[in-house]
């Protein structure tokens, strides 16, 4: 056990030397954990998304941000990496994910049906019977199985799913899911839909279609809501955050409309949070 915490512990002192702050100007430092290498999410260049709306954030609560990277990190290392107090906040994690004070949802999507507008077929749900005749890929695999491929499953499609690691391969520009949907190698992809979307416009002539039903019978879900991760006893940074979300929630939702993220309908933080309240 010893071992362990040092061993964490060394991480935690590593990741913040390795931290980059954006700014000089005066304000206090705001410690953002962020992968170096994820797009459209984040990149060491702050061309994602999500570095883009922490930045928003940071403008709107007065203070300075340091990147924090973490290569190739999720789940529990970033709880930790929070936890622990090497960074104040995480984006994008799902709403209640334990280990987390979440602040409001800053926006809703989940997975989406992928393939060319060539395709002699059409998919809407999937209930659709043409997803008995296709190859359809998804990510992940025997050690992560994502909720449509169980729901399909569900219905007796299991010949024809084909699963693929979520590491992008050496010189590649996507996900080898959604690089085999390129190749031809399978006739229709399901993901997630911020990574799915980013595809789509940089290959254009693709439908990019939300997986219905939303929720998938006994309690499957196709959706999620993104939060901003923090420590469990940070409620005053959370109650700010939430605060900067309301001010700033038009200019975060053109950023992931210009990202091409699929987003779903997620009304802005109540007027009582604006106020403090």
């Amino acid at each position: 056990m010893i071992v362990c915490l040092r061993t964490i512990w060394a991480g935690l002192i590593g990741a913040l030397l390795a931290g980059t702050a954006t700014s000089a100007a005066a304000g206090w430092e705001l410690r953002v954990c962020a992968d170096p290498d994820n797009m459209p999410f984040s990149n060491q260049a702050g061309d994602g998304f999500d570095n883009k709306i922490a930045v928003i954030i940071a403008r709107e609560l007065g203070a300075d941000i340091t990147w924090v990277w973490l290569p190739d990190t999720k789940g529990r290392t970033r709880q930790l990496y929070v936890q622990g107090g090497a960074c104040d906040m995480v984006m994008g994690v799902i709403d209640g994910q334990p280990g987390f004070l979440t602040s409001y949802a800053y926006y809703r999507t989940g997975y989406v049906f992928l393939y060319p507008e060539t395709a002699s077929f059409r998919v809407t749900n999937l209930n659709d019977p043409v997803l008995r005749d296709l190859l359809v890929g998804f990510p992940g695999g025997a050690a992560k199985t994502v909720p449509p491929s169980v729901a399909l499953a569900n219905r007796g499609i299991v010949e024809n799913q084909r699963h693929f690691i979520d590491k992008r391969d050496p010189g590649k520009d996507f996900a080898p899911l959604l690089e085999a949907l390129g190749e031809g190698k399978i006739d229709l992809a399901i993901a997630w839909g911020p990574l799915a979307g980013a595809y789509a416009e940089a290959r254009g002539g693709m439908i990019v279609a939300p997986v219905k039903p939303e929720i998938d019978a006994p309690f499957i879900p196709m959706v999620a809501s993104l939060t901003i991760g923090l420590r469990p006893s940070d409620e005053g940074l959370r109650d700010d955050v939430d605060l900067a979300l309301s001010r700033g929630w038009d200019e975060i939702h053109a950023v992931l409309t210009e990202a091409s993220v699929p987003l779903i309908d997620l009304p802005p933080p109540a007027p009582s949070v604006e106020e403090g309240g």
